[in-house]
């Protein structure tokens, strides 16, 4: 992130686990730090969340040091890092379908928990695009401006799922349930079928042959939209774009922030 002139508001904190009935005993952790967090989000006008694995592991999604713990990986003596490489496509595609396509229907079969819904209510309460009046140039200009924005590297596509708007989604590792040539032929993107699941031998972490996705275009392996590890062919669906979304709308808070005193971003 590259926000300039933006002072951020800080709150100490403190990471807890409870259960539904412990809600409003969080409460009493400490009142003065959530009514300041809480006054700051319904003052601000714009909001942008940056999301990693630990959000999506409500859940139930296991976070990164835990998604190779499998016996079959332990017996290879491969960890999530040498897993997640596009290598395997070429070195063993059964292993590299086993691995990704794990992910793939847990990711797929999974429900957004109720943090996105919340989250969602916020957006659509408090961050309705509005217009503003802002200095761009030397010129004045009036424009809508989107308000909000989420920034994650989790690649589970979750808050697709949670129904957000996808312009307002900046995932910038990609997501493991788009798929693109492995070569690549081209820029395209896809989505597999919704009904589609992988197939898995769960004592080898195999995917069969007969499983492996193809190129649209040019019938090579597709493989995930990701950015892996060591990585030469990954690429963002989303370079193409001229009014690419995220820079867009880091660029016009920037204005907003820059040319109009009392203006406010909070970064959750």
């Amino acid at each position: 992130l590259s926000f300039q002139n933006v002072n951020p508001l800080i709150f100490s904190h403190q990471i807890v686990h409870f259960s539904p009935m412990e809600h409003q005993r969080a409460f009493d952790l400490n009142p003065p730090a959530l009514q300041a967090a809480a006054t700051a989000v319904i003052q601000a006008d714009f909001l942008l969340v940056g999301a990693g694995a630990g959000f999506s592991a409500d859940s139930g999604l296991p976070v990164y040091k835990d998604i190779a713990k499998v016996e079959a990986y332990e017996k290879m003596g491969v960890d999530y890092a040498e897993l997640s490489q596009p290598h395997w496509i070429d070195k063993d595609p059964e292993i590299f379908y086993g691995f990704w396509g794990k992910c793939y229907n847990d990711y797929a079969n999974t429900a957004a928990h109720e943090g996105y819904s919340i989250l969602r209510s916020w957006r659509e309460k408090l961050f309705a695009a509005k217009e503003f009046q802002y200095e761009k140039n030397g010129d004045v200009v009036k424009r809508q401006l989107r308000r909000f924005q989420i920034y994650t590297s989790n690649v589970d596509r979750m808050f697709h799922t949670a129904q957000f708007d996808p312009d307002e989604i900046e995932e910038i590792h990609g997501n493991a349930l788009t798929m693109q040539c492995s070569k690549p032929c081209s820029q395209r993107v896809w989505r597999l079928p919704a009904y589609f699941r992988f197939k898995i031998d769960p004592v080898t972490m195999r995917c069969s042959a007969d499983q492996h996705p193809k190129c649209e275009k040019c019938g090579r392996l597709a493989r995930p939209n990701v950015m892996m590890f060591c990585d030469p062919t990954y690429f963002r669906a989303d370079s193409s774009n001229p009014d690419y979304n995220y820079w867009n709308f880091q660029s016009n808070v920037e204005q907003v922030l820059r040319t109009r005193p009392g203006s406010k971003l909070v970064i959750l």
